[in-house]
């Protein structure tokens, strides 16, 4: 029994001294004789202060940071786009918006307007005529005027 307590101990303090190694930080840097050195350590004291260690970026972190970056641009790109039809969007409901006051306010200056009657020929409105297109014109600059 003592000795399956001790053979699990001896197997956890190993895990944890494995996890603890593959997952420390690698620093690389110069050393007096102007040698590089990789390790999973700091540099000693005794390193020259001029040369100092740096932290070595894994694959595993670049390839994460390259994700991060592509999922940034193409958002960024989506926002862009989205901007860029919403303005496309703005700028045809001012363009409705001008039209329909136009043709609003000639309708309702009392002047005479022609349509096209049923024979296709060019007719004055009669009044019934001008107050249903005054008002589908009013919608028109209700809906797209705000």
């Amino acid at each position: 029994m003592k000795s399956v307590k001790l053979l699990f101990r001896v197997l956890l303090v190993s895990t944890v001294f494995v996890v603890t190694l593959a997952s420390g930080q690698t620093y690389q840097w110069k050393d007096a004789g102007g040698r590089t050195v990789i390790s999973d350590a700091p540099p000693p004291r005794s390193t020259p202060s001029r040369s100092v260690a740096t932290p070595v970026v894994e694959r595993g972190d670049l390839a994460e940071r390259e994700m991060e970056f592509r999922k940034r641009r193409k958002e960024a790109q989506e926002k862009s786009e989205k901007a860029e039809k919403e303005a496309a969007h703005s700028a045809q409901r001012r363009e409705i918006c001008e039209r329909a006051r136009q043709a609003l306010a000639a309708f309702e200056s009392g002047r005479e307007i022609s349509g096209i009657d049923e024979r296709g020929e060019q007719a004055p409105m009669d009044a019934a005529a001008r107050m249903q297109e005054s008002e589908r014109l009013r919608g028109i600059v209700a809906e797209n005027c705000k």
